[in-house]
């Protein structure tokens, strides 16, 4: 897995990764590329858009062999927090 990460601005972030395998057996994909933009709203808050797609060499059908995926996430850290 390659994977690298970029600031251009002070609450802006943009990365990207790209994962290759051939030894899963069908359980992991053969390939895979993807890349997510994440956005700090407010100091601890962080909002991320990720998509990855790739593919599985195991399906006779081109359509079974590909996927994509698109997720969307809102983080929230507690900073000095006690239970």
């Amino acid at each position: 897995m390659v994977g690298m990460s970029y600031r251009p601005f002070e609450k802006w972030q943009i990365a990207l990764r790209y994962e290759e395998t051939d030894d899963m057996y069908g359980f992991a994909p053969r390939s895979s590329v993807g890349g997510a933009l994440s956005w700090e709203v407010f100091q601890g808050s962080c909002l991320s858009l990720e998509y990855i797609t790739g593919r599985y060499d195991d399906y006779e059908d081109a359509l079974a062999d590909r996927f994509d995926l698109f997720t969307i996430q809102w983080a929230v850290g507690f900073e000095n927090f006690r239970f």
